[in-house]
């Protein structure tokens, strides 16, 4: 089985199954590897394949999905982009040089479902005071950690105020010692 639902029965040592067909490699060209060595079904995935034996007007596939945006930066690297939409699962990575000569890496590259998340609402804050966490202050809603609606400020806000107060406070002692 290809991943796609098609059967080419057995290939021989030194083959793989690929759009039903038994695909070998050349000898001229040589998979390694692909980085990231995989991506998200909902996104289009810039990838690097690394090998030997690439030319310039080469095609690439992962399955039988071809790589689209195929830049050939010299005989050892290839940049692509894997497309979006395709089915979870595990896929070859095929080479296909402009005189049809090949290489290949089988389960080189993994398409993964992503899992559904929560929004994100922004960063947390600590609670810093009454107004803030379980206890919140007459008027405020919300609670516990930082998720009150008023009188919470954000730690900038707070550091600013502490550098002020500390500012203050260092020259008070300086008045003190010099008076």
């Amino acid at each position: 089985n290809d991943g796609c639902g098609v059967s080419c029965g057995d290939c021989p040592d030194g083959k793989a199954c690929q759009a039903g067909q038994c695909i070998g490699s050349s000898g001229e060209v040589e998979v390694i590897g692909i980085s990231p060595d995989f991506g998200y079904n909902d996104v289009e995935t810039p990838v690097s394949i690394v090998g030997n034996g690439f030319k310039p007007g080469l095609t690439a596939k992962v399955g039988a999905v071809s790589l689209s945006s195929i830049q050939v930066a010299g005989d050892t690297v290839v940049e692509a982009v894997v497309p979006k939409g395709m089915e979870p699962g595990s896929y070859m990575v095929l080479i296909v040089n402009s005189d049809q000569t090949t290489g290949f890496l089988a389960d080189a590259f993994q398409v993964r479902k992503r899992e559904a998340t929560a929004p994100d609402e922004g960063p947390s804050f600590p609670d810093i005071g009454p107004a803030c966490g379980d206890g919140c202050s007459e008027g405020v809603t919300g609670g516990g950690g930082g998720s009150c609606t008023a009188g919470a400020k954000a730690p900038r806000e707070t550091s600013i105020a502490f550098m002020i107060l500390l500012a203050g406070l260092l020259f008070m002692v300086r008045q003190r010692r010099a008076g």
